[in-house]
């Protein structure tokens, strides 16, 4: 995979190394608006699985002026056979900066619909992800329904939206 650059950030296909980076920022972001609960609140091994899978795309993500990593792009589900995606966000929680989400989200939607793996992105968020909820809807997502309480986490349940972005809705 190669590196994938917008106009404000690049994107750098995840290394073996990085893995450990990436499960630090999904515990200190358990609470960000950034981060899609179900993905990223796995152990370092089951990332070292999802990495290597051909079905899932993690990118770092950083600021075009900056080698930081800011956060983490993860596209799951690419190769199904529905041409259906999903996309899962976070970032460092001193770095939740709107601008440079919504750029890397850009440049990841453009590579995976110019390449044809996706016909369709789905992104779960709660209810409460506001922040998120912007940029999904300055990516031409839409919200395309809500499932009552979902998830299971703090010991309660709570009810998850769904955005979608078909393909031909995102070249209009």
């Amino acid at each position: 995979m190669p590196r994938l650059n917008g106009s404000k950030t690049y994107l750098e296909p995840v290394k073996p190394q990085n893995l450990a980076q990436i499960r630090g920022w999904s515990i200190k972001t358990r609470d960000s608006f950034f981060l899609n609960k179900t993905t990223l609140m796995v152990s370092t091994d089951d990332l070292a699985i999802l990495t290597s899978s051909l079905n899932h795309q993690f990118y770092m993500l950083y600021a075009a002026n900056n080698n930081t990593p800011l956060g983490v792009l993860l596209f799951s589900n690419i190769h199904n056979p529905r041409h259906i995606a999903e996309v899962s966000l976070t970032m460092q929680p001193s770095q939740n900066n709107t601008k440079l989400l919504r750029d890397a989200l850009e440049t990841g939607l453009n590579n995976l619909f110019t390449k044809g793996l996706a016909e369709k992105i789905y992104c779960h968020c709660l209810p409460h992800e506001e922040e998120l909820k912007k940029v999904l809807l300055d990516c031409r997502f839409k919200k395309e329904g809500q499932l009552k309480e979902h998830l299971f986490f703090n010991n309660k349940y709570h009810d998850q939206e769904i955005f979608g972005l078909p393909k031909k809705d995102y070249y209009q």
